[in-house]
């Protein structure tokens, strides 16, 4: 996969005006040393001293975030790791809300389009800054929670809204979260830092200053680490395609309105066990669909009819990742900073005999 230093996007107007491009700063250089890091570090603080002098209000600033994972019903002794992960998840279960449509349906509001345009320019800036890799599906919860908790997300508006849950989310998730000079920047100084924070700020109290509520990329991990301790063969690839599919569905708003993030992460392990399992007849062994299903009910996350609807679902969209030109031209950055995946995935389909 790619990996570049720094991006540059055009947000001149709506997130239609996003460039797909990466450009770095004149004389930027790709590595630095410690010592070079401290300088812009003591740089950068001087200047920010500087600005805050300008400003009637100093304080506002800053961002006083905190940020905490809800293991309250969770003993903190003597918990077996396989008890450990199902009471977490349960704790989830019980937080997730019921699918919902939240986007716009008339052609001059916030739609799919926008959204997926949106969430492919993010694949390129989660890349390009070195986020962590979850960091890009809480992007995706924040927005899409921010949206259906108050409907205010216009074409206009999701620029600095997307680019603040973006922010958030690095500050909540990223060992090295990005600066507010690196949001400034993305946004081809477009928006000053107090409009930045006000924005911010309003979409953490949005969310009652939580940003770890129940999301797909987390049940899909636990679902995996209650899987994959009982088995060995091909873990691996388990988690890359059960991973990348996940990604995948989150530019899908069909799937996103019509599944619970639970029974769309249980999808996906399930379309990445049954595909790295398949001999080229297309077969699975019994045992391993059993066991998978006896996980999912016994952990209350589906039941058989769901996993059914939500796995032809899954089996489409991919189908269409490979062979549906229009789709693919509205995901070209998830498609070209995920080539390993994508021909880890491709070499499985061509097992089962699938023309691609």
């Amino acid at each position: 996969m790619k990996s570049k230093q720094s991006s540059s996007v055009d947000t001149s107007g709506s997130i239609s005006d996003f460039s797909p491009g990466v450009s770095n700063r004149p004389g930027q250089v790709a590595k630095v040393t410690r010592l070079e890091e401290l300088a812009s570090a003591i740089e950068q603080m001087s200047q920010e001293e500087e600005n805050s002098k300008e400003i009637e209000n100093p304080e506002e600033l800053f961002s006083p975030l905190e940020f905490k994972l809800d293991l309250s019903v969770i003993p903190s002794t003597n918990v077996k790791t396989e008890e450990f992960y199902n009471l977490v998840l349960q704790n989830y279960l019980e937080k997730q809300q019921k699918p919902t449509q939240f986007l716009n349906k008339d052609n001059k509001g916030y739609d799919n389009e926008e959204r997926m345009r949106f969430l492919n320019w993010s694949i390129e800036i989660t890349n390009s800054y070195k986020m962590n890799y979850s960091t890009f599906f809480i992007i995706c919860s924040v927005l899409d929670e921010f949206q259906k908790k108050t409907q205010k997300i216009t074409r206009d508006s999701l620029c600095l809204t997307g680019l603040c849950c973006m922010y958030l989310a690095s500050k909540f998730n990223d060992v090295i979260p990005l600066r507010i000079d690196q949001v400034i920047y993305i946004s081809h100084d477009k928006f000053d830092r107090n409009k930045i924070f006000k924005k911010e700020l309003e979409i953490f109290e949005c969310l009652d200053h939580q940003l770890n509520f129940s999301n797909s990329f987390l049940f899909l991990t636990l679902l995996l680490r209650l899987y994959l301790s009982k088995i060995k063969d091909k873990r691996d690839d388990i988690i890359e395609i059960s991973y990348f599919t996940l990604k995948v569905c989150c530019f899908d708003y069909g799937l996103q309105c019509k599944y619970t993030q639970s029974l769309i992460s249980a999808g996906c392990l399930t379309y990445a066990l049954m595909l790295v399992n398949s001999d080229n007849q297309g077969r699975v062994n019994r045992n391993i669909i059993t066991s998978l299903l006896h996980l999912l009910e016994n952990s209350n996350v589906v039941k058989d009819e769901q996993i059914l609807s939500v796995g032809e679902d899954i089996e489409v969209l991919m189908e269409r990742y490979f062979i549906d030109n229009e789709f693919r031209g509205k995901i070209k950055n998830l498609i070209e900073y995920n080539l390993i995946q994508t021909n880890l995935v491709k070499s499985y389909l061509e097992i089962k005999n699938q023309d691609l």
